[in-house]
Parts: structure tokens; C-alpha cells; sequence
């Protein structure tokens, strides 16, 4: 579980979230870990929605910890 975590936040910070099609593959993959068997359609989207939210925030946080911690490297 854990290096599938580390593999979203490598492939988030490498995803150009600008670029929609790009952006719209990266969150369908972590959508499709995060499914549960919730019956109802529009529950399901909001349950997705909000679990992916607080994925991707957490991510980036990492991920400006890392880049900060690269930067380090560099001076």
C-alpha cells in the first residue's frame, strides 16, 4: 500500500495539471483505488470526490516537502 502511495505522489508531481486530458488520467487512477462498493451513483461520486480531495492535498503538501528538501541539496 505504501509504495503505491509513494508511485501517486511521484506521478502527481510528474502530471502536468494544467494539460486537463493529462490531469483527468492521473485522478482517474487514484479514483479507481479509492472505489468502494457504494450502490448509489451520485454518493459514490461525492464520497470519491471528497476522499481524492484530501488525497491530492496531502500529496502536494509532500511534494513541496520534497522540493524544498531538493533544493537544500543543491545549495
Amino acid at each position: 500500500f505504501q509504495s503505491r502511495r509513494a508511485f501517486e505522489i511521484l506521478k502527481l508531481r510528474a502530471t502536468n495539471r494544467s494539460n486537463e486530458e493529462e490531469y483527468k488520467k492521473y485522478r482517474l487512477m487514484v479514483k479507481r483505488r479509492l472505489y468502494t462498493p457504494i450502490k448509489d451513483p451520485i454518493a459514490l461520486k461525492k464520497v470519491l470526490k471528497s476522499q481524492y480531495d484530501a488525497i491530492e492535498e496531502h500529496y502536494l503538501h509532500i511534494i513541496e516537502r520534497l522540493d524544498r528538501y531538493e533544493h537544500t541539496l543543491k545549495m
